[in-house]
């Protein structure tokens, strides 16, 4: 957790503070800091208020390649109800979702995920994780549905140690 006060905190501690730590290229390096295409197009993005959370109201927002998107704002604002349409866990009333040129705007989370797109739940604890199973179930979750991890609907332990193992593997590297 970062806590420091405003005055006290410049704007490099902040950019380290969200990447982690993690290398940015360098603002003197004008070539690198170029966006490239259009990689994810909203157009018009409505949705209702569902319960107590905030209607959406013709958004409209373009990421191109080598841009990342913060959503910043006061708990209740719209973010997760964003976040939701967007990965296709709440339904949209109006306007459309465009990543690299493809509408997915009626299509289900799944379909969604096969285009790249991907949701991080900030409660990982109820959405998402599972805590009392096991590592590999809770790496393989969502994937569980396609080879090499399933045939015909049947598991396959073999692979799915495998792709978990791969999995894990990758985040120690990182």
């Amino acid at each position: 957790m970062f806590h420091a006060a405003i005055a006290d905190t410049t704007s490099d501690e902040i950019s380290d503070h969200i990447v982690h730590g993690a290398a940015l290229p360098d603002s003197g390096d004008a070539e690198s800091l170029q966006p490239g295409e259009t990689v994810l197009q909203v157009s018009a993005l409505t949705a209702p208020s569902v319960q107590k959370s905030q209607p959406l109201h013709a958004l409209n927002f373009d990421v191109r390649a080598g841009e990342s998107l913060g959503l910043a704002g006061v708990w209740g604002n719209g973010q997760v109800e964003l976040v939701e349409c967007l990965a296709g866990l709440r339904a949209i009333s109006g306007g459309t979702v465009h990543p690299g040129g493809c509408d997915i705007t009626g299509t289900s989370a799944l379909v969604r995920r096969h285009t790249g797109l991907a949701y991080v739940s900030a409660d990982p604890s109820h959405e998402g994780l599972k805590p009392e199973s096991s590592i590999r179930t809770n790496v393989i979750a969502g994937s569980h549905h396609s080879a090499p991890i399933a045939r015909g609907g049947i598991l396959n332990p073999a692979a799915m140690r495998r792709v978990a193992g791969e999995s894990l593997n990758k985040l120690k590297s990182n």
